[in-house]
């Protein structure tokens, strides 16, 4: 199983330089106003539910039996054998 995920590697980093590439572009322009709190000491932007929403559709079409456990719970499903962990 782990070499069948190795050979993954080529698909994924395109993913996460897309997104990565999105937060950097935000960076220059950020809104502090765009900033919600979920918690106490928790906070949360467009720039990172963005950035975890390109993630999750670019992993989905890599993967697409994996589920997700996300930080800002964008993906509803974690309960797979398989499971990406944004955070």
């Amino acid at each position: 199983m782990y070499q069948e995920l190795l050979r993954l590697i080529p698909e994924i980093v395109p993913v996460v330089r897309k997104s990565a590439d999105f937060i950097r572009a935000e960076a220059r322009s950020f809104d502090p106003e765009k900033i919600r709190f979920k918690t106490y000491n928790d906070f949360s932007s467009y720039v990172d539910q963005t950035s975890e929403e390109i993630l999750v559709e670019g992993l989905s079409r890599i993967l697409p039996g994996a589920g997700f456990i996300t930080e800002e719970n964008t993906a509803g499903s974690s309960a797979n054998s398989l499971n990406w962990i944004i955070d």
